[in-house]
């Protein structure tokens, strides 16, 4: 698979070869983007796919500092060769919470994932996004969340039903 990776780094400016660099030496990156009128933050990995071929990560409203470290969780696992189910609960990521990963359908890539899609040349990889629940662990979608919570994690997966 080529990607960003295979450019000379002649080529690239200094925030292009630092996003490279970091990917090089660690095998994934983090992009944040802060919270701004159009909606939450949100954050995503980067070299999950060329490492492991599984979808990168992304998540809302989290702390990047929390984010980072939930990634890096994530990263730790699938180098040690555990798997994810999608679209059910899965217990072993969040302390006391379950979390729900989703694929992310591709028509969100561009309004995104900028930085993913700049490093792989185009929409050639997955996205699974990260759903915690509300304290009384509901996710989202589901009855009797609280007012507004939905409004924190966009679902930017195949609508169901």
């Amino acid at each position: 698979m080529k990607t960003a990776l295979d450019i000379d780094a002649s080529l690239l400016d200094e925030g292009e070869r630092n996003f490279v660099e970091k990917i090089r030496e660690h095998g994934w990156i983090e992009t944040h983007i802060a919270q701004d009128a159009a909606g939450p933050g949100f954050s995503y990995t980067t070299g999950f796919w060329l490492k492991f071929e599984l979808p990168e990560l992304m998540l809302f409203s989290l702390p990047q500092e929390i984010s980072h470290d939930i990634f890096w969780n994530f990263f730790h696992d699938l180098n040690e060769g555990k798997r994810f189910a999608t679209n059910e609960p899965v217990s072993d990521i969040l302390t006391g919470f379950d979390v729900i990963l989703k694929p992310v359908l591709v028509e969100n890539f561009a309004e995104h994932f900028g930085w993913s899609r700049w490093f792989y040349g185009g929409d050639s990889f997955q996205v699974l996004q990260i759903f915690f629940p509300d304290k009384q662990g509901r996710f989202p979608w589901e009855d009797e969340v609280r007012e507004g919570f939905g409004k924190l994690q966009p679902d930017l997966s195949e609508p169901s039903g």
